[in-house]
């Protein structure tokens, strides 16, 4: 099997986070295009260097526009076996119901994936919560490979894929 590389792999997420219709065109009408809220989409992908190590500090990372996220990526232990956890701490800062998804990819030292995560979930205003979801789990052979991740975030007054 071949295997995904960077800049392929961002792109096919993005695409699938944007939603096909809106990056094929927006179809409607000139009048509802006028009475729409809000702007386009916010994406944001946020990359770095991650060489993990079990008991080390959890590398942080500041996401989002209208609600902010501050995603931790760590080595846990899940159930016996040792994983990447990507917990996502999120606030919806505004007085509006938004709608958001977060991927995290974890890349070796060559770009090539190794393993990700997504989440998706709509804020209610002012809501603050915690997705834990984040968890990547990979043989420890893998799990040394790590060498880099990206965090691609989504966010709209839309739900995902209406536009």
């Amino acid at each position: 099997m071949k295997s995904i590389q960077r800049p392929a792999f961002l792109v096919l997420l993005l695409l699938t986070a944007a939603g096909v219709g809106y990056l094929a065109g927006d179809a409607r009408s000139e009048d509802d295009k006028t009475k729409a809220k809000g702007g386009a989409p916010f994406v944001q992908v946020a990359s770095g260097k991650a060489k993990l190590k079990e008991g080390a500090k959890a590398i942080t990372v500041t996401l989002g526009k209208d609600i902010a996220g501050t995603g931790k990526i760590s080595i846990t232990d899940w159930f016996g076996a040792k994983a990447v956890s990507g917990q996502v701490n999120v606030e919806n800062k505004t007085d509006r119901k938004l709608h958001t998804a977060v991927s995290l990819i974890l890349f070796d030292k060559d770009g090539n994936a190794l393993g990700c995560a997504s989440q998706g979930m709509d804020a209610d205003p002012k809501e603050k919560t915690t997705w834990g979801g984040f968890v990547i789990k990979m043989p420890n052979a893998q799990l040394a490979k790590v060498r880099s991740y990206s965090y691609i975030w989504y966010e709209d007054d839309r739900p995902i894929g209406q536009r």
